[in-house]
């Protein structure tokens, strides 16, 4: 897909429960970079769509969070997050708790655990998506 953009798009989310404990903290931007929506076609599965973020800092300093989110189309169902943090890649597939709100252009999670080898972060919050999306993203 394209490079994330700056958006007058608002980030917050909490990073909880880090085996790095530094990562853990509130992150946030009332500017979130945010890459376009793109939509996924797929032999023999579920059609998809999905879209990058980055330069998401830690409140306070330290770690910055940049990542991208995957989700079923006409679906509320996040397939995928992946989270850059601290150096680390953390990735969930048993996706839990979290939420894509067409509505609200954004993607919620709640205590979703991702995991880099045996280091693993949890996080709650809201991540935004751009409203210009493709059909049934």
């Amino acid at each position: 897909g394209d490079d994330p953009d700056p958006t007058n798009l608002n980030s917050a989310f909490t990073i909880t429960s880090a085996t790095d404990a530094s990562l853990n903290g509130t992150y946030g931007s009332s500017n979130t970079p945010l890459s376009g929506v793109n939509k996924l076609e797929r032999i023999g599965s579920t059609d998809s769509c999905s879209f990058t973020f980055e330069n998401i800092p830690r409140t306070g300093g330290g770690a910055i969070a940049k990542g991208s989110v995957e989700y079923l189309v006409d679906s509320t169902t996040v397939r995928r997050l992946v989270l850059e943090l601290g150096g680390g890649i953390y990735e969930t597939t048993a996706v839990g708790t979290s939420t894509v709100s067409r509505a609200n252009n954004n993607v919620s999670f709640a205590g979703n655990v991702l995991s880099s080898g045996t280091s693993t972060v949890t996080i709650t919050g809201t991540i935004p998506m751009r409203s210009d999306r493709p059909s049934s993203c």
